[in-house]
C-alpha cells in the first residue's frame, strides 16, 4: 500500500494506510481528546453523536506563511459516528475575512490480521490548496502511525514543509 495521497474528482484527496494495532485503538486515536491531541490538534475531542459540533485547536503549522490570517482552529460537526468503522465530519476553517471555508473529512477503518486499514477522504478542498491538503494529511497520518507504533513522530512543521515540496513537484 502506497502512503502517498491522491487527488480524485478534482477536489478530493484520498489516503489509504495500514496502521498498527487494533481497530478499537485506532478509533480511540481518531476520537478521544488525550490521544487525538498527540497527532492532530493541540486541544479538542470528537463528540460521539451525529449533529454535535466541536472545535479542534490546531498548532504546529501556524508559522507557515500561507496560514497567515487564518484562525488556528478547525470547526466541525459530526456527520457520521459509527464506532469503530466510520467517522465523518465537516472541516471548517475561518478565513481572514471571517467567512467559513467548509469541507468534509471521512475516516473508514477495516480490521486486518496485520493491523488496521485506514481510508481517509477529504473533499471540497479549495482550488489551489490540493498540495497543501495532501502534504498536511500525509504528515498527520505519519504522526498517527508513529504514535500507534509507540514512537515519537518528527516535528510537524518540518514534516509538513518536506511533504509540501514533494506534492508540489509535477508528475
Amino acid at each position: 500500500m502506497n502512503d502517498r495521497g491522491t487527488i480524485i474528482n478534482g477536489d478530493t484527496v484520498r489516503f489509504a494506510r495500514m496502521l498498527p494495532g487494533s481497530i478499537e485503538r485506532v478509533w480511540a486515536y481518531l476520537t478521544e481528546g488525550p490521544l487525538l491531541t498527540t497527532w492532530l490538534a493541540e486541544d479538542g475531542a470528537i463528540p460521539q453523536h451525529a449533529g454535535e459540533s466541536f472545535v479542534l485547536r490546531m498548532g504546529g503549522g501556524d508559522d507557515m506563511p500561507e496560514r497567515e490570517g487564518y484562525e488556528a482552529a478547525m470547526y466541525g460537526t459530526v456527520l457520521t459516528y459509527d464506532p469503530p468503522h466510520l467517522l465523518e465530519y465537516t472541516w471548517g476553517i475561518k478565513a481572514p475575512d471571517g467567512s467559513m471555508l467548509d469541507s468534509t473529512v471521512r475516516f473508514e477503518l477495516r480490521a486486518h490480521a496485520d493491523g488496521v486499514e485506514l481510508i481517509l477522504s477529504h473533499w471540497r478542498v479549495l482550488p489551489g490548496f490540493e498540495a497543501r491538503t495532501l502534504a498536511g494529511w500525509h504528515s498527520l497520518l505519519d504522526a498517527l502511525r508513529a504514535r500507534l507504533a509507540g514512537t515519537e513522530p518528527p516535528d510537524g512543521v518540518t514534516a509538513m514543509r518536506a511533504r509540501l515540496r514533494e506534492y508540489e513537484q509535477p508528475g
